[in-house]
């Protein structure tokens, strides 16, 4: 059997009530499987550091998809739809706008911090 014909099968079956209906762990693991619902999406965290008369500022946050993140050296997120990437980078853009930094190494560390407790809130 084709695995479009799975899918439709699949679609408003009594399964898929099961799943939904009882918010099962499973169930958007099973169907993100199965092509129905989408997976995340991992991002790259990436924005601009200006030195200024007050301290270093960080903006013009991006986020770039990416099959392999790396939190080493870098900053990873992942968002379930381009909207909720979107409305991070419109907070995170926001939050950021007005502080300033004594090095960039702090810069770093704090929008790190951000994006990991962005990450605990979902």
């Amino acid at each position: 059997m084709r695995k479009g014909k799975q899918v439709r099968r699949f679609r408003g079956s009594e399964l898929e009530q099961r799943f939904l209906g009882n918010g099962g762990l499973g169930a958007a693991t099973i169907a993100a499987g199965m092509g129905i619902y989408p997976r995340k999406m991992f991002y790259q965290l990436g924005w601009t550091t200006l030195p200024g008369l007050r301290g270093i500022g960080v903006s013009e946050f991006r986020a770039t998809p990416t099959d392999a993140p790396d939190e080493e050296h870098g900053v990873a997120v992942d968002f379930a739809s381009h909207a909720e990437r979107d409305a991070f980078l419109h907070d995170i853009e926001e939050a950021f706008a007005a502080r300033r930094f004594l090095s960039a190494a702090d810069a770093f560390d704090t929008v790190k911090a951000y994006a990991l407790e962005h990450g605990a809130k979902r």
